[in-house]
């Protein structure tokens, strides 16, 4: 990953950038592994869509930071996606990971 974007953007921004970016990956393995096992996935596709949705509120720079970040870690992430998941965790894990949607959108977008 290149630096041309440190000067622009704050440790505090690019950490919370990078911790989006592996929710985010990780939420993709979920719906896929839930769509391979034919279970339902519209709560992990909700939940998805909503920490998607911190990237269009993201300033340039932030947007810039992120897509690098994304293709940095998409080459090292290259490990197996789980191979089950239940419906009991997806309903269990939605108010942890909607806590960490609200903070990093506060961080990214809110405190500007």
């Amino acid at each position: 990953m290149t630096d041309n974007f440190s000067t622009r953007i704050t440790f505090d921004q690019k950490y919370c950038l990078v911790l989006l970016v592996k929710e985010i990956l990780s939420q993709l393995n979920e719906v896929a592994a839930l769509r391979k096992q034919k279970r339902s996935a519209e709560i992990s596709l909700l939940i998805l869509r909503e920490m998607c949705s911190v990237l269009r509120d993201l300033e340039p720079s932030l947007q810039e930071a992120y897509f690098e970040i994304l293709l940095s870690l998409a080459d090292k992430s290259r490990s197996p996606a789980r191979h089950t998941v239940s419906e009991s965790f997806v309903q269990a894990s939605v108010g942890a990971k909607r806590r960490f949607i609200q903070s990093i959108r506060m961080d990214l977008v809110e405190n500007l």
